[in-house]
C-alpha cells in the first residue's frame, strides 16, 4: 500500500504513515473520496457556467438576421 500524501511503500494494513504521519483508515479514505467528489462537481459546475457566459455572449455578439 502506498501513502496518499507522499507516497511511501507501507505494509497493508497501515493505520498511520511512517514517513510522514498521514491517517491512512477507511474513514479517513472515504473523506478524502468525498472532498474529491465534491471538488470535481464544483469544478464541473464552473467550467460549464463559464461556457455558457461565453457562448451566450458571442451569440449576442452576432448582427441580427
Amino acid at each position: 500500500m502506498h501513502c496518499r500524501s507522499c507516497g511511501e511503500d507501507l505494509p497493508d494494513g497501515t493505520s498511520t504513515c511512517t514517513r510522514c504521519g498521514a491517517d491512512l483508515t477507511s474513514a479517513s479514505r472515504r473523506r478524502f473520496a468525498l472532498t474529491t467528489l465534491v471538488f470535481a462537481i464544483l469544478a464541473t459546475a464552473v467550467v460549464s457556467l463559464v461556457v455558457f457566459a461565453v457562448l451566450w455572449w458571442h451569440e449576442s455578439q452576432l448582427p441580427p438576421i
